[in-house]
Formats: structure tokens, sequence, C-alpha cells
């Protein structure tokens, strides 16, 4: 290694990181599939898939999805305690922390 290409190398090790919540997947997604440590990619709908806590309860029926509301959403929208529904997109809000 040479000094020059010290900082490059570690960039992109932290660039391949995704933070929670964030999107790991799904139709034409080319980025990072790396979640942070503890969070899983999961599938939350057709062609999108997120970093969410491994440790989400499936019995909490809003978790199954982690989705609380959006256009023809008609599931739960109760999330857990510190937790708040935040809207994403026009299909798409979900529980977050």
């Amino acid at each position: 290694f040479t000094t020059g290409s010290l900082p490059t190398l570690l960039l992109r090790d932290s660039a391949g990181q995704l933070g929670a919540w964030d999107q790991c997947g799904g139709m034409a997604y080319t980025g990072s599939t790396k979640c942070p440590k503890d969070y899983v990619c999961s599938a939350r709908q057709p062609g999108f898939s997120q970093c969410v806590p491994g440790w989400i309860p499936l019995w909490y029926s809003a978790w199954r999805t982690g989705d609380c509301g959006g256009a023809k959403y008609a599931g739960p929208t109760k999330c857990p305690n510190d937790y708040a529904c935040k809207y994403r997109s026009v299909t798409l809000s979900q529980c977050i922390p």
C-alpha cells in the first residue's frame, strides 16, 4: 500500500456498509446489500428490500411487513413504543425508531 491509496481503501470499505432502514435490494437496485450488525436485508414489498432489525417480533402484526401505511395499505397502523409511522413514499409508510 502507498499512503495515497490507503484512504481510498478505507472509504471503499465504509461506503459498502448500509445504515439502519436503508434500501438493500429490489428491482433495478445496484447498491450495497451489506446491512449493519443485527440488521437483515428483508423484502418489504415487491421491488424493495430494506435493512431491518433482526429482532423484529413476528407476532407483532405491524412488524410482519414493517409497514404502517401508504396508498391502498389495509394492514395495521400501530407501531411499537419508541417507533413512529414515517412517510416513505405515496405507497409506503413504515415503523421507524
